[in-house]
């Protein structure tokens, strides 16, 4: 997901219907732009 954080990914998971059900789980973890791309 792009998005600016951790949580507001969170936020936009739990509101989807799989999510308010209770039947999916997600661990989220941020990640960065992948360095060795900036050299191309």
């Amino acid at each position: 997901m792009n998005v600016d954080s951790v949580d507001e990914a969170d936020k936009l998971l739990k509101g989807l219907p799989l999510g308010q059900a209770n039947l999916l789980t997600f661990e989220l973890m941020p990640i960065g732009p992948l360095l060795p791309l900036g050299m191309l």
